[in-house]
């Protein structure tokens, strides 16, 4: 054989050893990615939470999104077929009265198979009550709202453990606030009684408000304490009528119309009254118009409003 042939049989020899290698996977092939799958153990404290894996979009075009993969505990296969080319998994468990957990795992960690171990905060619960019933929010300790627009009784549920503030509001009651703390799984109360404002005073006169309800979209804890501003004002009205009628004494109802864009009352009708006085009525309907409320946008919204004017010995 000459040294042509021997050159020849050589090379192909060569190669074939190199394909056999590949066929094997001894050598990886420089285009395709490191193929890998391992076994993880998810856990979670309490056991029974259900495991959402946010699948990634795969580069051959299918689609990612949540899938349930099972409940703790658990084993997972994740591998680098299923996870593409991502760098980190993510997984999100939940369980009944409970919170949520979001963890997300770097793709080496999985690949190592290392452990995923989770403590999910278990919900509290608050029932909260107040004499008379009331308007309430409640507040985490960063200040951001948990329950706004709510009114006693209620019973709020799936609060995270944590420092809290209630506050309660009614019309013609002293605002109350207070603070407190809930722990996991501790089903809370909070049963406050309030105190009634007293009446606005002026001269011998006071004025009370007996009965405040709004139709539309003005926010009655707002109209309450701009009338309140203008409380003096308005009873004076009736303390200029008691020097030449010390009888005189009843209660004024009215329906107002509030303008949303100027932030006024734009008119106030009597449509029912124990007080006679003209004079009376023309005062309060004058004043009452002057009650400045905080422009929020177009619109007009109505206001049934009660007085009760009386002497300061009733």
């Amino acid at each position: 054989m000459n040294a042509h042939r021997l050159a020849r049989l050589a090379r192909a020899t060569s190669l074939l050893g190199l394909w056999s290698l590949l066929a094997t996977g001894c050598i990886a092939s420089p285009s395709a990615p490191v193929q890998w799958d391992s076994e993880v153990q998810i856990t979670s404290s309490p056991p029974g939470a259900r495991i959402v894996w946010f699948r990634p979009a795969l580069p051959d075009g299918t689609p990612g999104g949540p899938e349930e993969i099972g409940t703790t505990p658990m084993t997972w296969t994740p591998s680098r077929m299923l996870l593409g080319d991502a760098e980190e998994a993510r997984l999100v468990l939940f369980k009944d009265g409970h919170g949520r957990h979001e963890v997300v795992v770097p793709v080496a960690a999985l690949q190592a198979g290392e452990p995923i171990e989770v403590s999910i905060p278990q919900f509290a619960t608050l029932g909260v009550r107040s004499d008379p019933t009331a308007h309430f929010t409640l507040t985490d300790e960063g200040g951001i709202p948990v329950a706004t627009d709510e009114y006693s009784p209620r019973e709020l549920v799936e609060l995270n453990p944590g420092t809290y503030t209630i506050r309660f509001e009614r019309p013609g009651y002293a605002p109350l606030e207070r603070s407190l703390t809930l722990r996991a799984g501790e089903q809370g109360a909070v049963n406050e009684t309030m105190e009634a404002l007293p009446e606005a005073p002026l001269g011998d006169g006071r004025m009370s408000i007996r009965a405040l309800a709004t139709e539309g979209s003005v926010d009655e804890i707002a109209f309450y304490d701009a009338l309140r501003i203008r409380a003096r004002d308005i009873a004076g009205c009736y303390d200029r009528v008691l020097a030449s009628d010390p009888t005189a004494s009843g209660q004024v109802h009215l329906r107002l119309t509030v303008h949303h864009g100027f932030g006024r009352v734009e008119s106030a009708e009597v449509t029912q009254t124990e007080i006679t006085h003209a004079d009376t009525l023309e005062c309060v309907q004058r004043r009452v118009k002057n009650i400045e409320l905080t422009a929020s946008g177009e619109g007009t919204s109505t206001v049934d409003l009660a007085l009760r004017f009386h002497h300061v010995g009733e």
